[in-house]
C-alpha cells in the first residue's frame, strides 16, 4: 500500500544531528501508517548504523534504513527515493529540527495541484546562530534572506528556492524530470530545480513546514573548498544544458555589483593576490565581529565566497583570458535579453495554500 507521503534523507557521519531528526519525525502529527522516513548512510564510519539499529528496535518510526558505499548525497537522495513508496517525497538535511505539523504542512500546500505542487518549506535560523562561525553565517544569510522574501510574498518562489533543506514533490515528477545528477556533489538540488521548473511544475512555499537549520560546515578550509568546487560544478551545469545563460557561471557578476565586478577584475587575474585578499577579508571579518558589526562581517565572507568561487572558474577554464572570454559573451546576452525584475509584492493569496 502506498504511503501518502516518504522522508528521504541522505547521512554521513552526523550521528548526533540524526538522531535529533529521528526524534522530531517521533513526533509528527500525521499518523504513521501515512507516511515513512527512508535514510541512506552514504559510507559512515561513525555510529550511524548503531543509532538506526536501536530505533527500528523501539518500532516508533515508520523507518528503513541501508548503508551504501560513500558517492555523494544526490546518488544517495536518489536511491532513497527508489526504495521510497510516498506518492509525495520530502527531502531534507540530516541536520535539520522540525517541527510537529511538518508532515502535514508539506501535505497541505500541495493539495490544489499535488501533482505538479513543489513545496518549499521555511528555514529558520538556531538560537545560537550569532556564535556560529562567520563562512557558517555567509551560507545561511542568502538563504534566510530569501525565505523572509518568500514568506513577505515580496518574491516568487521558483528553481532557485529548491534547496533540500526543506523541500518536497511528487514521486512521479521526480522521475520524469531525470532525478538527482549522480555526478553532482554540489548543487545537485538547483540543477534537479531548474529541470523541475523547465518542466512547468509549480512552486510554493509554506511557513507552516517550517525546519530550523543546525549549520554544520565543517571548518573555514573545507568551507573554502567547497566554494571552489561550486566553481567546477557550475561550469558542469552549464555546459550540460548547451551553455542556457539562464545558468550561466559568471550570471551572478554581470547582474551584481559594480563594486563586486571591480573586485573580481582587480583580485582573481592573480593567485596571490586573491588568496592574500582573502586572508585580510578573514582577519577583518574577525575583527568587525568580535565588535558586534556582525552584518561588516559577513560581508567579509560573502567577498571571500567571491573570490574564491571565480578562482576556481578561472582554473577550470584554464585562464583569466578564458574567464573574460565567457563573462563577455554572458554580458552581451545579458544587455539583450535582461532578465525579468522580481515583483514588488504578489497579489494578496496564502502562500501555503494558493
Amino acid at each position: 500500500m502506498n504511503k501518502l507521503i516518504s522522508v528521504a534523507i541522505a547521512t554521513y557521519n552526523r550521528t548526533a544531528a540524526l538522531d535529533r531528526l529521528l526524534g522530531d519525525l517521533e513526533k509528527q502529527t500525521l499518523a504513521p501508517e501515512n507516511w515513512e522516513v527512508i535514510v541512506v548512510v552514504d559510507g559512515s564510519i561513525d555510529n550511524t548504523i548503531k543509532l538506526l539499529s536501536s530505533w527500528q528496535q523501539k518500532n516508533t518510526l515508520p523507518l528503513t534504513y541501508f548503508w551504501q558505499k560513500n558517492t555523494g548525497q544526490s546518488l544517495a537522495r536518489h536511491n532513497a527515493i527508489v526504495k521510497s513508496q510516498g506518492d509525495r517525497i520530502v527531502l531534507i538535511d540530516d541536520d535539520m529540527e522540525i517541527c510537529p505539523q511538518f508532515l502535514e504542512a508539506h501535505l497541505q500546500a500541495a493539495q490544489s495541484e499535488a501533482e505538479n505542487i513543489i513545496v518549499v518549506g521555511k528555514v529558520k535560523l538556531q538560537s545560537n546562530w550569532k556564535h556560529l562561525s562567520l563562512y557558517e553565517l555567509k551560507r545561511l544569510d542568502w538563504l534566510i534572506s530569501l525565505h523572509e522574501k518568500l514568506e513577505n510574498q515580496t518574491e516568487l518562489p521558483n528553481a532557485n528556492a529548491f534547496i533540500t533543506f526543506n523541500v518536497s514533490l511528487p514521486r512521479s515528477l521526480y522521475f520524469q524530470a531525470g532525478g538527482f545528477d549522480p555526478l553532482l556533489r554540489l548543487s545537485d538540488d538547483l540543477e534537479l530545480g531548474w529541470r523541475l521548473e523547465q518542466a512547468g511544475c509549480r512552486f510554493i512555499f509554506s511557513p507552516q513546514a517550517w525546519s530550523i537549520h543546525h549549520s554544520d560546515v565543517g571548518t573555514y578550509d573545507g568551507w573554502l573548498q567547497r566554494e571552489y568546487n561550486e566553481a567546477k560544478y557550475a561550469i558542469y551545469i552549464w555546459e550540460k544544458h548547451n551553455r542556457n545563460f539562464h545558468l550561466h557561471p559568471l550570471k551572478n557578476l554581470i547582474a551584481g555589483s559594480p563594486l563586486k565586478q571591480m573586485g573580481v577584475k582587480l583580485l582573481v587575474p592573480w593567485d596571490w593576490v586573491a588568496k592574500f585578499s582573502m586572508a585580510s577579508l578573514q582577519i577583518l571579518g574577525n575583527i568587525f565581529k568580535a565588535i558586534g558589526l556582525l552584518k561588516l562581517a559577513i560581508a567579509t565572507h560573502k567577498g571571500i565566497a567571491v573570490i574564491q568561487y571565480h578562482l576556481g572558474i578561472k582554473h577550470y577554464l584554464g585562464s583569466w583570458l578564458a574567464l573574460c572570454q565567457i563573462q563577455q559573451e554572458c554580458a552581451q546576452y545579458f544587455l539583450n535579453f535582461p532578465l525579468p525584475q522580481a515583483p514588488q509584492k504578489l497579489p494578496n493569496s496564502t502562500a501555503s495554500n494558493p
